[in-house]
């Protein structure tokens, strides 16, 4: 059995490629049937340099970022500048990738698809989901019911940030405020 799987792995690895790529298109052709993209599927699904071009712009997004945040620690440029750099480095992260991918138009990346006319995704309903149910109303009891384990969900939290507050500021920790 071994012998026969190591001759069809050696003799048939161009037919193994083959059903590979096929199979990939078949999944690709039925992920995408119902929305109606399947030639464009096709064209997108093999561009060169499309993960090279993803990571790029994953890592330097993290890293300008954390750069910028390093950066407001150090001796460079003004105070205000500095702070400026720091607090908004997520922002010209984002604004700086996205440029890139721009730039870099011939590498094909994923992205969000929004449609012209800006519409909720089903059309079965409006902007605003009614809280009570969409299909069937929420029974007025669940309401009330769900006030008990809401309760006592809060008293958790409450009693956990006290109980956490009041350990760090023991005067033994020799803790200062900030600012």
């Amino acid at each position: 059995s071994s012998s026969d799987l190591s001759t069809y792995l050696e003799g048939n690895s161009s037919a193994w490629r083959t059903e590979n790529i096929s199979s990939k298109s078949i999944f690709v052709l039925a992920q995408t049937s119902s929305i109606g993209y399947q030639k464009e599927a096709i064209e997108e699904m093999n561009k060169p340099n499309t993960a090279l071009l993803s990571l790029i712009l994953v890592f330097g997004t993290f890293l300008i970022a954390y750069f910028l945040r390093v950066f407001r620690n150090s001796k460079f440029l003004g105070r205000s500048v500095r702070r400026a750099l720091g607090d908004f480095g997520v922002l010209i992260s984002l604004l700086s990738m996205v440029l890139l991918s721009i730039i870099m138009n011939k590498t094909y990346v994923q992205k969000l698809d929004i449609t012209k006319p800006f519409t909720p995704t089903s059309p079965e309903r409006g902007w605003f989901i009614n809280p009570m149910g969409i299909y069937q109303t929420t029974p007025v009891w669940l309401t009330f019911a769900a006030a008990l384990p809401a309760f006592l969900i809060f008293i958790l939290l409450f009693m956990e940030t006290q109980i956490t507050e009041m350990i760090l500021n023991k005067k033994e920790r020799k803790l200062k405020k900030g600012s």
